[in-house]
């Protein structure tokens, strides 16, 4: 039987703010093992443009869900959600405690308030879908699911394409709209335990010029030869979310001729901005995160910090 009063630990945060060092530093000094909610590390191969630990790193602290999957492979929320809950307790039977990392929010709330009830995602369904995009086109889609739901479509818009999929892969699989799916009950087997929430804080200007310098820092470590690993050798899904990621999208443009070298790197920088200022918006409206400042972080062996966010576990 496992102690009710074992705590979740994350550590939540926006792009480039650092996560993966500070991470490793706790891991140094406390039962912490490492656990990335990051939509990307997860695959093989999404390395440069994820920003994954090097080798040594994660010789001397491994972290679980990174380097998994196969680029083209489907990852959902679900998956993460199932596979953490038996993770989570696989931790606890060693006395350790599980730290997340990461700045993929959704898979964060996943673990905070649970999942409804839906069915698994099909990949029979899910292609002709996709088939059916490349012939008639997104708009098609689009306009004809929201004439099904009574000129409706809840929060969905036109250029949330994958949750788009899903809602109409839902349907087929149900014959009902994920909307009447809202008030279901939720399956939740982590909610008898505590979740410790801390994030780092980071100077929003200062932010973004250490953005631009790592983009071009990515870009001299060989990004654009990742990418045409993946795009000659792999033989990647141009429809896979993996390849829908910030950086590596449009490096597929770009190599696939569609937008200049010039254009590619722009974009990169204004969807990556675009990205950190929807995980600060998102980050202000959930509670109980214990901010984090660089004064905390670089104290003598981290201990103010843990004394700060009054750690009691170790």
């Amino acid at each position: 039987m496992f102690n009710l009063k074992n705590k979740i630990y994350f550590l939540m945060g926006i792009t480039a703010s650092g996560k993966t060092d500070y991470a490793l530093q706790f891991a140094k000094f406390y039962r912490f093992e490492i656990i990335s909610f990051d939509s990307v590390m997860i695959y093989k191969n999404f390395n440069i443009g994820s920003n994954k630990p090097n080798n040594n790193d994660l010789l001397y602290k491994p972290h679980y869900f990174m380097d998994l999957l196969h680029p083209n492979t489907i990852y959902t929320i679900s998956d993460f959600y199932n596979e953490s809950v038996n993770l989570i307790f696989d931790i606890f039977s060693r006395n350790n405690f599980p730290l997340f990392v990461g700045g993929s929010m959704m898979y964060f709330l996943s673990l905070e308030k649970g999942l409804a009830f839906l069915p698994n995602c099909n990949l029979f369904i899910r292609n002709k879908l996709l088939y059916l995009v490349d012939e008639f086109g997104w708009n098609f889609i689009y306009y004809k699911i929201k004439i099904f739901n009574n000129n409706k479509l809840m929060k969905f818009k036109l250029k949330d394409k994958f949750r788009l999929l899903r809602l109409i892969e839902i349907l087929i699989l149900t014959g009902s709209l994920i909307n009447n799916f809202e008030f279901l009950s939720k399956y939740y087997v982590l909610k008898n335990l505590d979740i410790v929430k801390f994030s780092l804080f980071i100077n929003k200007l200062f932010l973004f010029k250490k953005i631009e310098n790592r983009i071009y820092k990515m870009m001299n470590l060989g990004f654009i030869n990742e990418m045409k690993y993946l795009y000659n050798k792999i033989d990647i899904n141009k429809n896979c979310s993996s390849v829908k990621s910030i950086g590596y999208k449009q490096i597929y443009d770009y190599l696939s001729g569609k937008i200049t070298f010039n254009e590619m790197l722009l974009d990169i920088v204004l969807k990556t901005k675009k990205l950190v200022k929807n995980q600060i918006t998102w980050l202000k409206f959930n509670n109980n995160i214990i901010y984090l400042n660089n004064k905390n972080l670089f104290n003598s062996k981290f201990h103010y910090v843990f004394n700060y966010i009054k750690f009691k576990d170790f």
